[in-house]
């Protein structure tokens, strides 16, 4: 392209979104170059991204409903959004976390984080080896913890939280 404007988007989740002409998400005209990581692009009628005119173009690490040619590993599976919209679009209602069975859970490239510790939501960013697909980080209930067990524990709290508590 023979634009001057750089398009850098991460951990960002695009469902429910329509344009009358060109791409529901990303129309890529006069753009010098545009890097898409670790996101969502689902549910949005017609063509997600449309290159028209870029110099340079980086899709990685994410999930787009009808998969992406140009990029690298992308995933091409039912999100597995809480609540995703119903209706038309364009539209701003639903949850847009992903749910347990989610193909984007850990799925994401850390390197591309910068830095981020919280998600949209201000929930910690990973939650797990990698950074999970979209806006929003799965939150296992167990994440972050040490549960301790211990088959032949006979004394202690029976709650986990070390080994003089082990779980029996």
């Amino acid at each position: 392209g023979t634009g001057s404007t750089d398009i850098e988007i991460i951990n960002t989740s695009f469902s429910g979104n329509q344009a009358l002409n060109g791409a529901s998400v990303l129309a890529l005209d006069n753009i010098a170059s545009c890097q898409l990581y670790n996101s969502i692009l689902w549910n949005n009628p017609g063509t997600d991204i449309l290159d028209l005119n870029v110099g340079s173009e980086t899709i990685e690490h994410c999930l787009i409903q009808g998969g992406y040619a140009n990029g690298t590993a992308i995933l091409d599976l039912d999100p597995q959004f809480i609540a995703p919209f119903q209706g038309t679009a364009p539209n701003m209602s639903g949850d847009f976390h992903i749910g347990n069975n989610s193909p984007g859970i850990d799925q994401g490239n850390n390197v591309f984080l910068g830095g981020l510790v919280e998600d949209y939501l201000g929930e910690t960013r990973v939650c797990g080896a990698n950074v999970d697909l979209g806006a929003c980080e799965y939150q296992d209930p167990f994440c972050g913890l040490i549960i301790f067990v211990n088959q032949s524990a006979t004394n202690g709290a029976n709650n986990g939280s070390s080994w003089a508590n082990a779980y029996v």
